[in-house]
């Protein structure tokens, strides 16, 4: 879990100090205030930063959870699951799909959309 000292560090810094932080991942001023508002949010419904609870929650759960969270959305999830957790999960960004899609392993459009729907992707 991050510490108290931590949180100070992400939540109450500058926010352009977070972007700083962050750069080199690319939409630095877009992320860091996302998670800011996140490590606020987590802190307000907590008492403290952590997810931990987390790692013992089904993958529907998890992603149920982090949806709630502006910017986290079914990649950021899948990140989470298969880094974070160690969970089997796959994050595809439109160039992933791209590249599955010109490979021949994307589904008819119909499935896509089913998909789609059912995981909230625009």
């Amino acid at each position: 879990c991050v510490c108290e000292r931590e949180r100070e560090s992400v939540c109450v810094c500058s926010t352009i100090d977070v972007e700083d932080s962050i750069r080199m991942g690319g939409l630095a001023a877009i992320k860091a205030k996302r998670i800011q508002d996140i490590c606020n949010t987590i802190f307000a419904e907590r008492g403290k930063v952590c997810l931990e609870h987390l790692a013992t929650a089904s993958s529907e759960q998890i992603k149920e959870e982090l949806s709630k969270f502006p910017g986290c959305g079914p990649k950021t999830i899948s990140c989470v699951l298969l880094f974070n957790l160690q969970r089997p999960d796959f994050a595809v960004d439109t160039h992933v799909f791209r590249l599955a899609a010109a490979a021949g392993w994307v589904p008819s459009e119909a499935s896509v959309r089913a998909y789609n729907h059912k995981h909230g992707v625009g």
